[in-house]
């Protein structure tokens, strides 16, 4: 739940852009118009909602694995030189101290069969922005990708992955390969398919089947 100094951080935000003064009673009332526009044109955004919804998930999934010391969003409040630097979407710190800096994104793939296919997530100036606020805060950037069409979460270093020019695309095989998602208590079971259940009956303890009853 938003604090009250949020809200109030954010009312008075928007009086100083506009130039009019907090005391005004038609103040709260434009506010609240603003924010009413807001919503609106964030709802009519599909790539905004999908956003929100994965970053609400991450933070849900890493409370439940419960595996750091402090969780904590970080992409809050103004940053400056806002050219310069881009927060990511959470700050984790590991039991061991080590600080994460993770950015979340939504990958969904309509036909399975182009999971191979590679989606752009960061170009070169926006991972440095990203790597920028990182390293001066004293963490490590990580991106964390929903892969939609399978409900799979990984997480991977985006210095490791770059491409000639410095973007980084990805597609899920190569995620995988290089996730990272274990360190923050993640576990996946694998198995060499197929996968069979046998039943072997012990000849020396035979029971007898009884009659079945129509």
């Amino acid at each position: 739940m938003q604090k009250p100094f949020d809200l109030f951080a954010e009312f008075a935000k928007f009086g100083a852009q506009e130039r009019i003064s907090l005391r005004d009673p038609d103040t709260a009332s434009a506010f609240i118009a603003h924010v009413e526009d807001a919503v609106g044109r964030a709802l009519a955004d599909p790539a905004f909602v999908h956003g929100q919804r994965a970053e609400a998930m991450f933070e849900a999934m890493l409370v439940s694995l419960g595996d750091y010391s402090l969780l904590k969003p970080e992409d809050v409040g103004r940053i400056y030189p806002d050219d310069r630097f881009c927060a990511p979407d959470f700050r984790v710190v590991l039991g061991d101290g080590t600080q994460w800096l993770i950015e979340v994104k939504n990958v969904y793939i309509d036909d399975p069969a182009l999971a191979q296919q590679e989606r752009q997530l960061m170009t070169r100036a926006y991972r440095e922005r990203l790597e920028a606020y990182a390293a001066a805060t004293g963490g490590e950037l990580k991106l964390a990708v929903f892969w939609a069409k399978w409900a799979t979460w990984t997480l991977v270093s985006p210095e490791k992955l770059v491409n000639a020019n410095g973007d980084l695309a990805l597609n899920m095989e190569k995620a995988m390969m290089a996730n990272e998602l274990s360190k923050l208590g993640d576990r996946i079971i694998g198995t060499r398919p197929p996968l069979r259940l046998r039943l072997l009956a012990d000849p020396e303890k035979t029971s007898p089947v009884a009659p079945t009853v129509l």
